[in-house]
């Protein structure tokens, strides 16, 4: 028997996992580039300042007053731009995650099994409520990424008057020191705590796009599998997870007995790559549940989607059946039903025993191009 449909999803959502490490690479460089212009900010309003060019007490609290208050405003509006950029991309993501993988069942199937879309309301809501990491909203991440950065700010300025220093060594406090690559400046935490936030929120919201049109299509999706990126980053919880399945709707544990937990992403910790793919029905599964039409359920599974794709064919070719032309020899309408009987043989072919199956990532990714693994793993590793 050719490899299950189940499976094969799996493998197409697991490749697309690097898709989405590319989307997660350029909205990091973004951020970098929005922070690095803060960072040259910050040096200007120090020298601007220039809180050690006076001797007297009251004039150099003075500076410093104006010094942060004209810091904390700077740092508020960058941020709050910052997390109104990243909003919009993730409503971007939420929407092109849903759709993909609505086109990705339904291509592996042969026909349009998965009628649910994501709809608007279900991305607002994904992005504003269900984008959760570590218990808090990615918003307000960027809010106390904010607060932080301003403590740091004034308290490694504050470290740097009261011993002395001239006012090169308090604008290097920031950017940091050639000597040490410029890590030792504070800009370098918060570009790296922001980094995080970025490649944990597009997978959390990558994810509850994808979940949310699996819990959509329950008339043919019955349960999500955990697809974790097993390699020497994972994490113990993902490796505990990894090929785990949770029936739908109600999340329970099939064959084992972890707790969802709100699935792959921020919900289960910082860094998550791990994701879902779904577990559909089988054809008689399908039969027997019915499904999902606009008057009552059908049970007729093959009557069904044989009705809905000649639909779509003769839809496809009604110049060609108006005109009377033929089609590998045979009267159009002739090949419209064969073509029909085709595909939906296929479709019941893939869909029939398709428990899934564990997928043992190192012999996955052995399997492929080495093109596509050094863009996994790294060049020489």
């Amino acid at each position: 028997m050719d490899e299950s449909i189940n499976r094969k999803l799996a493998d197409s959502i697991t490749m697309h996992q690097v898709n989405l490490e590319r989307v997660k690479s350029g909205l990091d460089k973004k951020a970098k580039s929005v922070f690095r212009q803060l960072e040259k900010n910050l040096k200007t309003e120090i020298i601007k300042a220039d809180p050690t060019g006076v001797t007297a007490p009251s004039y150099r609290q003075a500076r410093m007053k104006k010094l942060l208050t004209q810091t904390r405003a700077t740092l508020s509006s960058t941020y709050k731009r910052m997390s109104k950029d990243m909003r919009l991309s993730m409503k971007e993501l939420a929407a092109t995650e849903g759709a993909y993988h609505q086109q990705l069942i339904n291509k592996h199937v042969g026909v349009e099994i998965a009628s649910v879309a994501v709809s608007k309301e279900m991305i607002e809501s994904i992005v504003n409520e269900k984008n959760i990491i570590g218990g808090t909203k990615a918003a307000d991440w960027w809010m106390r990424q904010s607060v932080n950065l301003q403590r740091r700010f004034e308290s490694t300025i504050q470290e740097g008057m009261l011993r002395g220093e001239p006012l090169q060594d308090l604008v290097k406090r920031v950017a940091g020191t050639k000597k040490n690559d410029y890590k030792d400046g504070i800009m370098q935490t918060t570009i790296r705590q922001a980094a995080m936030l970025i490649r944990t929120s597009v997978q959390t919201v990558a994810n509850d796009a994808r979940n949310q049109l699996y819990a959509a299509n329950t008339d043919v999706v019955k349960a999500v599998q955990h697809i974790s990126t097993l390699d020497s980053r994972t994490t113990p919880i993902c490796q505990e997870r990894s090929n785990k399945i949770w029936s739908l709707p109600d999340y329970q544990p099939v064959g084992h007995s972890i707790p969802w937990l709100g699935g792959p992403g921020g919900s289960l910790h910082w860094g998550c790559r791990s994701t879902t793919a779904p577990v559909l029905k089988s054809w008689e599964e399908l039969g027997a549940d019915g499904i999902k039409t606009d008057g009552r359920p059908s049970h007729d599974t093959e009557a069904y989607f044989k009705k809905r794709y000649k639909e779509r064919l003769e839809k496809l070719y009604a110049k060609d059946i108006q005109a009377g032309a033929t089609k590998n020899g045979m009267p159009i309408e002739g090949w419209i039903q064969k073509e029909t009987n085709r595909v939906i043989m296929n479709a019941q072919s893939s869909m029939d025993g398709v428990d899934p199956e564990a997928l043992n990532y190192e012999a996955w990714l052995i399997a492929k191009p080495i093109g596509f693994q050094q863009e996994v793993i790294g060049i020489g590793k």
